[in-house]
């Protein structure tokens, strides 16, 4: 999806999960496509072993994967307290982000070291054919940056109600912004 590559895209799901996840993409959109099919197979055959943040996503790997993917995968929770998230309707709701939107989100301060056209392009290769999808840069973001962005948005054509820039915000407010997240 980075690369906008669909024909490598085709390759990767072929390798993954065989050709009902090739009509899938064929018929859908690439986003459609990896989400029902990750295509993680190559990088579970190439590893030495797998960290992941979660048992769901190790879960998942099993799920997509079978259980041989498990013996990789070696679970490591992030080091920070778990918090009660509002629901995702409900965080939307609050934030007003439609219900039925991708919604894309990249946390922390806006910095030239976070690559944030870099994010924005990467988003439009991936999103662009998904109606309504909004990318947020959640946390920050100054007056250069931020100048940056939209003039990028324009170049590309991005709809102005896609992108959200938001300033620095508090801690429920970040939680909420988590929970609505799709990616």
């Amino acid at each position: 999806l980075e690369t906008g590559d669909r024909d490598r895209l085709a390759r990767d799901l072929f390798a993954s999960h065989g050709w009902p996840a090739v009509q899938v993409l064929q018929e859908e959109t690439p986003y459609a496509a990896s989400h029902r099919f990750p295509c993680s197979l190559p990088v579970f055959r190439n590893a030495f072993g797998i960290i992941q943040h979660s048992i769901h996503a190790r879960d998942l790997a099993v799920q997509y994967l079978g259980p041989k993917a498990a013996e990789l995968v070696t679970v490591l929770p992030l080091g920070r307290a778990a918090t009660r998230r509002a629901p995702k309707t409900e965080a939307r709701q609050l934030l007003h982000i439609p219900e039925n939107v991708a919604l894309c989100c990249t946390f922390g301060i806006v910095a030239g070291t976070k690559k944030p056209l870099e994010v924005l392009e990467a988003w439009y290769r991936g999103m662009r054919d998904i109606p309504g999808a909004r990318l947020a840069y959640v946390g920050g973001i100054g007056a250069d940056a931020r100048n940056a962005l939209m003039a990028r948005a324009r170049e590309l054509h991005i709809d102005p109600s896609q992108l959200i820039l938001t300033d620095r915000i508090n801690d429920d407010d970040y939680e909420l912004w988590l929970s609505a997240a799709d990616f």
